[in-house]
């Protein structure tokens, strides 16, 4: 309003969570918002010329500021969601922040799965669209009448596209759904707590098929990732050799970065931040369970 069009260009330093924010006017000029060092994650326009900002700097888990448009400073911006417990969901391949002329909608990582956070523009905390057990959401788009719409998914559930309403503040799936390649409505899905060597809470969730005795008499699979300080978000993959065959399955999951605690270079080198798996969560006290090295994940 008042601006024009406006566009902004984020630049990524490699592959380490470093970027660079650019903003271009309607005139043709180009504004520099901030820099590798200023470690802002991502930028999202607001409705009333102004931009919002996920910023590292202070607050390793993240913290929600806005800008005005007229004249981006970050020395003058201000703090509209601070740090949480958890960190939020930012960067190239995971946009976890939107706003609209009524909400902000953030995407938290709580160690795999995430959920999605609602504040009013003040940044005071409302009511979500909940989240449907170790699941994870993403790709956030505002449709009319400000409705929101993600995607969800999970280990046992293709995914499928939701819808949630502000006003009535109620969430239901629509009918673009993936259809399933195999029927996992037998696997349960355990979410247990694993305590590394520095007293931190690691989160291991393990696929335990129907009928699978808990007793150390079961095989288990575990497999782990641990690169790039990213938190694999849980995806529907069908173990189904492995559960056909009465063994459960831990997919991919393992202490490194922000998604437990902020990443400090030497703390977290694979050896050091290996968990003790409890017995409880399934997984045979006689098995050997080993980890292997996982890629990149691209975008969903």
């Amino acid at each position: 309003r008042g601006l024009g069009d406006v566009y902004k260009r984020q630049v990524q330093n490699g592959d380490g969570g470093e970027f660079e924010h650019h903003v271009r006017y309607a005139d043709g000029r180009w504004k520099k918002i901030s820099g590798f060092e200023d470690q802002i994650l991502e930028a999202t326009f607001g409705p009333s010329n102004d931009l919002y900002v996920v910023s590292t700097k202070g607050a390793p888990r993240g913290k929600i500021m806005r800008l005005r448009l007229r004249r981006p400073d970050l020395r003058r911006a201000k703090v509209v969601v601070p740090e949480a417990k958890h960190p939020i969901v930012a960067g190239v391949w995971d946009s976890g922040l939107l706003v609209s002329r009524t909400r902000i909608y953030a995407v938290y990582q709580l160690g795999g799965p995430s959920t999605i956070r609602v504040f009013d523009r003040r940044g005071r905390g409302l009511k979500g669209p909940g989240s449907r057990g170790v699941s994870a959401v993403g790709a956030l788009q505002l449709l009319n009448r400000g409705n929101l719409l993600y995607f969800t998914s999970s280990y046992v559930d293709p995914g499928a596209w939701t819808i949630f309403d502000p006003n009535s503040r109620e969430a239901h799936r629509t009918g673009l759904q993936h259809q399933h390649l195999v029927d996992l409505g037998g696997v349960k899905v355990v979410r247990e707590m694993a305590t590394s060597k520095d007293g931190t809470q690691v989160p291991v969730n393990v696929m335990i098929p129907a009928g699978f005795k808990r007793d150390g008499s079961g095989a288990a699979v575990a497999s782990g990732y641990g690169g790039y300080g990213l938190s694999l978000p849980p995806r529907y993959r069908p173990w189904i050799a492995l559960l056909r065959a009465g063994s459960c399955a831990s997919p991919p999951r393992r202490r490194v970065g922000s998604p437990i605690r902020p990443r400090t270079p030497g703390r977290c080198d694979g050896r050091r931040c290996r968990p003790r798996v409890p017995r409880r969560t399934g997984a045979p006290a006689r098995s050997r369970c080993g980890t292997r090295p996982g890629s990149h994940p691209r975008a969903p």
